[in-house]
């Protein structure tokens, strides 16, 4: 495999450009490529980074697959959804 691309573009610089002066209350970024770690070294350290199938990483957190990463996604959503049904 040969990847091409611009010097000092990756997903990192990507991310911080999106952001730009955002100071977001929640970062969630979960990935499972070596092009990942650029980005998990840009977030902020409040950021939540997940790292699927590899433990050596630059992220926070680690999964062991995708079926674990389906699993903490929709617990996240019945934490969040569920409260603000409750209120109705």
């Amino acid at each position: 495999m040969i990847e091409l691309r611009n010097s000092g573009v990756n997903k990192g610089a990507a991310a911080l450009e999106w952001l730009g002066n955002q100071l977001p209350e929640f970062i969630l970024s979960i990935g499972d490529d070596w092009t990942d770690e650029d980005l998990f070294r840009s977030l902020p350290s409040n950021a939540y980074s997940v790292r699927v199938g590899v433990t050596n990483t630059a992220a926070r957190y680690y999964l062991g697959n995708h079926t674990a990463v389906r699993r903490v996604l929709r617990e996240l959503v019945n934490a969040t959804v569920a409260p603000v049904l409750a209120k109705a």
